[in-house]
């Protein structure tokens, strides 16, 4: 399994998994480290997200990290590392309900609040110098 397909399925399941959550992406090549980063704590901190960041570092094991020199790692909010600067950020967009005044929905304990996609999750121009030399039969694969 490539990088690239790894991190696609990395994406696709915690929005799958964790409707809430706000994914951002960085590559370090000082470090050659994948980092994602996943908002908000509670999620991260949860035993659901904690079995899931389990499977994900056994099929990183078992499917890609013989193939590479390069590392992955999930960050959170409180993790010593920060990503500086994203190249990639997923917001999810909120289920919006509607009612007369919003009173109804706040007093069953829905927030009224609104968040918006800064960038959609494509790994197209990332810096890793896999992403650069990848071809289309590399990706195939994964279907």
């Amino acid at each position: 399994m490539s990088i690239r397909v790894f991190l696609e399925t990395v994406y696709q399941g915690l929005i799958k998994s964790f409707p809430d959550v706000s994914i951002s992406y960085q590559y370090d090549e000082c470090s050659c480290t994948h980092f994602v980063k996943v908002t908000p704590q509670q999620v991260y901190e949860s035993d659901a997200f904690l079995d899931f960041e389990a499977g994900l570092n056994e099929l990183w094991l078992a499917e890609v990290a013989r193939t590479t020199e390069e590392d992955f790692c999930i960050v959170s909010t409180d993790s010593l590392i920060q990503l500086k600067q994203p190249q990639l950020v997923y917001i999810p967009e909120p289920i919006q309900a509607f009612s007369a005044s919003g009173e109804e929905l706040e007093q069953e304990g829905y927030e009224i609040g609104y968040s918006s996609i800064e960038h959609i999750p494509e790994f197209e121009g990332l810096t890793s110098p896999e992403f650069e030399t990848a071809t289309s039969e590399q990706y195939s694969l994964a279907a």
